[in-house]
Protein backbone atom coordinates (compact mmCIF):
# COMPACT_ATOMS: atom_id res chain seq x y z
CA UNK A 1 0.00 0.00 0.00
CA UNK A 2 1.08 3.55 -0.76
CA UNK A 3 1.85 6.02 2.01
CA UNK A 4 0.43 9.53 2.09
CA UNK A 5 2.89 12.38 1.62
CA UNK A 6 2.73 16.16 1.66
CA UNK A 7 4.50 17.65 -1.34
CA UNK A 8 5.95 21.17 -0.97
CA UNK A 9 7.96 23.31 -3.37
CA UNK A 10 10.04 26.41 -2.76
CA UNK A 11 10.02 28.42 -5.98
CA UNK A 12 10.27 31.88 -7.47
CA UNK A 13 9.80 33.27 -10.95
CA UNK A 14 10.86 35.96 -13.35
CA UNK A 15 8.14 36.95 -15.79
CA UNK A 16 8.01 39.36 -18.70
CA UNK A 17 5.54 42.22 -18.87
CA UNK A 18 2.12 40.93 -19.83
CA UNK A 19 2.59 37.59 -18.05
CA UNK A 20 1.64 38.64 -14.50
CA UNK A 21 -1.86 37.20 -14.94
CA UNK A 22 -0.34 33.91 -16.09
CA UNK A 23 -0.09 30.70 -14.12
CA UNK A 24 1.73 27.40 -13.99
CA UNK A 25 0.44 24.05 -12.77
CA UNK A 26 2.64 22.12 -10.37
CA UNK A 27 1.70 18.58 -9.52
CA UNK A 28 2.08 14.82 -9.51
CA UNK A 29 1.61 12.67 -12.61
CA UNK A 30 1.03 8.90 -12.66
CA UNK A 31 2.94 7.64 -15.67
CA UNK A 32 1.47 4.12 -15.55
CA UNK A 33 -2.14 5.36 -15.37
CA UNK A 34 -1.35 8.27 -17.73
CA UNK A 35 -3.14 10.86 -15.63
CA UNK A 36 -2.54 13.75 -13.28
CA UNK A 37 -2.95 12.65 -9.67
CA UNK A 38 -3.32 16.24 -8.50
CA UNK A 39 -1.95 19.72 -8.99
CA UNK A 40 -2.09 23.31 -7.84
CA UNK A 41 -2.27 26.46 -9.96
CA UNK A 42 0.48 28.92 -9.05
CA UNK A 43 -0.03 32.45 -10.32
CA UNK A 44 2.91 34.44 -11.71
CA UNK A 45 2.17 37.46 -9.54
CA UNK A 46 2.53 35.31 -6.39
CA UNK A 47 6.01 33.96 -7.18
CA UNK A 48 7.49 36.82 -9.22
CA UNK A 49 10.69 38.34 -7.85
CA UNK A 50 13.86 37.38 -6.00
CA UNK A 51 12.15 35.97 -2.89
CA UNK A 52 11.41 32.25 -2.87
CA UNK A 53 7.89 31.14 -1.86
CA UNK A 54 7.06 27.83 -0.14
CA UNK A 55 3.90 26.34 -1.64
CA UNK A 56 1.95 23.21 -0.71
CA UNK A 57 1.33 21.18 -3.86
CA UNK A 58 -0.95 18.76 -1.97
CA UNK A 59 -1.25 15.50 -0.05
CA UNK A 60 -0.95 12.39 -2.16
CA UNK A 61 -0.55 8.63 -1.95
CA UNK A 62 2.68 8.29 -3.90
CA UNK A 63 4.11 5.29 -5.73
CA UNK A 64 7.10 4.53 -7.96
CA UNK A 65 4.98 5.14 -11.08
CA UNK A 66 4.58 8.85 -10.30
CA UNK A 67 6.67 11.91 -10.91
CA UNK A 68 6.65 15.58 -9.96
CA UNK A 69 6.25 18.27 -12.63
CA UNK A 70 6.21 22.03 -13.08
CA UNK A 71 4.25 23.10 -16.14
CA UNK A 72 5.09 26.06 -18.30
CA UNK A 73 3.53 29.44 -17.63
CA UNK A 74 0.46 30.35 -19.67
CA UNK A 75 0.34 32.52 -21.65
CA UNK A 76 3.55 31.08 -23.10
CA UNK A 77 6.66 33.20 -23.44
CA UNK A 78 10.16 31.74 -23.68
CA UNK A 79 11.49 34.55 -21.45
CA UNK A 80 9.34 33.53 -18.45
CA UNK A 81 11.33 31.55 -15.89
CA UNK A 82 10.50 29.47 -12.80
CA UNK A 83 13.28 28.51 -10.39
CA UNK A 84 12.95 25.53 -8.06
CA UNK A 85 15.02 25.80 -4.89
CA UNK A 86 13.59 22.87 -2.96
CA UNK A 87 11.18 19.95 -3.32
CA UNK A 88 10.02 18.47 -0.01
CA UNK A 89 8.19 15.17 0.26
CA UNK A 90 7.06 14.58 3.85
CA UNK A 91 5.55 11.28 5.02
CA UNK A 92 2.32 11.70 6.97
Amino acid sequence: PSKTYEVWVTIRGEFVEGSMNGRSYIGIYNQKARKVVGNVAVFAEKINGKKYQRILVGKYKLSHDMYFYIGGVTPKNADNKIYLKELEIIAK
